[in-house]
């Protein structure tokens, strides 16, 4: 299992997590939670950016034409900035630890 998602601030000055559970990160399961998240955010404007690491899945044919069809602006993290390394790791340990609390409602 994995929770695929996104922290931002939302017209109206509210910060948002906006999140999904899927099996597992792959194209099918990175194309759901933008269209998941597209609905949730609504962007009237194309200034939207949503900041990845550079999972294979994030990089596929089939997310990149869907986010070229809305107002999604799809940005990459550069390989190993270590600035950033330090959000990496504090999403790996939130994710397992809502893992771990989500497992028992499944």
């Amino acid at each position: 299992m994995t929770i695929l998602g996104a922290v931002g601030g939302i017209p109206g000055g509210r910060t948002r997590f906006i999140y999904k559970v899927a099996k597992r990160t792959n194209k099918e399961s990175v194309l759901d939670f933008l269209k998941h998240f597209k609905r949730k955010v609504r962007p009237k404007k194309k200034m939207l950016i949503i900041y990845t690491d550079n999972h294979s899945a994030h990089h596929s044919h089939v997310v990149r034409d869907y986010v070229a069809s809305t107002r999604l602006d799809l940005r990459f993290l550069p390989a190993y900035s270590s600035p950033l390394s330090v959000q990496e790791r504090v999403w790996s340990i939130l994710k397992a630890h809502w893992a771990k609390h989500m497992s028992h409602f499944s």
